[in-house]
Parts: structure tokens; C-alpha cells; sequence
């Protein structure tokens, strides 16, 4: 199998609207201080309750609970809510090819 066509589409990824614009969003959060902040601990919230749902386990309540203040505050700010956004969108282009590549290559595909 020939990786250039992966190359080719990780180019494209990269010169896309949904790209450009989610880096300038982060460009514009990360220059914040307290958005920065915020954005930082949604992440590790995000990745935590990721990894208890991909391991079977309940979510954290408090933990659940924090990330939904957390997601309150950040879209309760220009920079924060343009910030997430612009993220949704990129992700679901990169959710939509994954899901392409995933049919193509006759893997099963979770319906979660």
C-alpha cells in the first residue's frame, strides 16, 4: 500500500477551512491566560472520562460534574466557545474520514 495518499490527505487536512480555522481559535484561546486554563483542565477531564468509558467503568461523578462546569465557563467565553467549536468541527471531518477508511478496510466499526 503506497502511505502517499495518506500524506496527500494529511496535507489536505492541514490547508482545510475547518484546520486553519481551529488553529487560529487556539491561537486566540492559548492567548488568554484564563481560557488557557480552562481549555488545559478540559482536556485532562476529557481524556479521564474517555478512558473510564473505553474501560467499562462508571464516570467519576465529581469528575463529571467538573467537566460540566468546566464546558459552562469555557463556552461562556468568546475565545473558549470558538475554541471548542472550531475542534467539533475538525473532528468530525477527521471522524468522517476515519470512518471511510475504516468501511474501506471491512473493520468493524463501533455504533457507540
Amino acid at each position: 500500500m503506497k502511505l502517499d495518499t495518506a500524506r496527500k490527505l494529511a496535507l489536505e487536512i492541514r490547508e482545510s477551512e475547518e484546520f486553519t480555522a481551529f488553529k487560529k481559535a487556539e491561537k486566540k484561546a492559548m492567548s488568554n491566560e484564563y481560557v488557557a486554563g480552562l481549555i488545559k483542565a478540559f482536556g485532562v477531564l476529557q481524556s479521564s472520562l474517555q478512558m473510564q468509558s473505553l474501560n467499562g467503568t462508571e464516570p467519576d461523578e465529581t469528575q463529571v460534574q467538573q467537566f460540566s462546569r468546566l464546558s459552562s465557563l469555557l463556552y461562556d467565553t468568546e475565545e473558549g466557545s470558538a475554541y471548542l467549536l472550531a475542534q467539533l468541527r475538525l473532528q468530525k471531518i477527521v471522524g468522517d474520514i476515519l470512518q471511510i477508511i475504516t468501511k474501506a478496510a471491512e473493520l468493524p466499526l463501533s455504533e457507540e
